[in-house]
């Protein structure tokens, strides 16, 4: 699992890289199709295959290590629900991760909501699910306390690029937004980043 934002280190993929790229969504189709078949074990290799970075997405948007895995539990569970819609030939990733950021914004809309109302999230279910505008700076890294500061969606869109390596068409897909729109959440967000971090907003 992901635990430092690694803006470095990508590698240029050859065509060894692509067939082995090629082959893993010809497999993960066909599990897709075992699972809408209602094939149990394929559904728990399409968990295994992609829980590590959905909670690793989570955990970047919410700064919350226990929040991260009750949502991403709740992220699976949507995706099994709704998989008999989901095209095989498609990829699987960025329509989990979109699930994901649904999960965590219904979450923030349910916590805020409570606030609004005068009541302490702490008291609803006592797992420690803080709003997520005032969880703690707990994580390991400054740079990680610094992306906690940068203001949705441009911090969605920079965990996307920079540290699922998703495409700009695969981040438009996941955060439904145009093309555009995402190559600008993404150039204001380093911008944001950059300046929190020469401000040492991570520290």
């Amino acid at each position: 699992m992901i635990t430092a934002l690694d803006w470095s280190g990508r590698k240029s993929r050859g065509s060894d890289t692509a067939n082995r790229g090629s082959d893993a969504q010809l497999r993960e189709a066909s599990l897709v199709r075992a699972a809408q078949r209602g094939d149990r074990k394929a559904m728990d290799e399409l968990v295994r295959l992609h829980q590590d970075r959905v909670y690793g997405f989570l955990y970047r948007m919410s700064n919350d290590r226990d929040l991260a895995l009750d949502l991403t539990q709740d992220t699976f569970l949507k995706a099994l629900r709704g998989l008999g819609g989901f095209k095989p030939e498609a990829s699987l990733g960025p329509w989990l991760l979109a699930i994901a950021r649904n999960c965590f914004l219904d979450h923030t809309r349910q916590q805020a909501s409570l606030l609004s109302r005068g009541r302490d999230p702490l008291e609803d279910d006592g797992a420690g699910a803080e709003d997520p505008a005032l969880l703690r700076l707990s994580s390991d890294s400054g740079i990680m306390e610094a992306l906690a500061q940068v203001p949705s969606p441009l911090r969605e869109a920079l965990v996307l690029r920079h540290i699922e390596d998703l495409s700009y068409d695969q981040i438009a897909e996941a955060l439904e937004a145009p093309l555009g729109t995402v190559k600008t959440w993404i150039h204001r967000g380093r911008a944001s980043l950059r300046n929190l971090l020469e401000k040492g907003g991570g520290e």
